[in-house]
């Protein structure tokens, strides 16, 4: 992803942590809305194509919100305070 480029070139350090955070962070960012990954595009022209009613903008992002806020927590507190940090293994 390019922002996550130019958020490497701002770091000033490589801590395994916020590298993981950032890593963790663009992922889920890119579940969220369906125009954010391309994997999520593919999926509701394929549903148009086999003539099923997609998914529309707003109901994906309703239905979804849910489950980004639980898996940005999770992934946040596993990061956080869960990973071991830099140095220790």
């Amino acid at each position: 992803m390019p922002v996550v480029e130019i958020y490497l070139n701002l770091l000033s350090s490589g801590e395994p942590r916020t590298l993981m955070l950032l890593s963790a962070m663009s992922t889920l960012a890119g579940n969220l809305f369906i125009i954010s990954a391309a994997s999520n595009v593919i999926v509701v022209q394929q549903t148009e194509k086999y003539g099923a009613t997609p998914f529309s903008f707003w109901r994906f992002t309703r239905l979804v919100i849910p489950v980004t806020a639980v898996s940005v927590a999770v992934s946040y507190a596993w990061i956080v305070w869960l990973m071991p940090a830099s140095g220790n293994g």
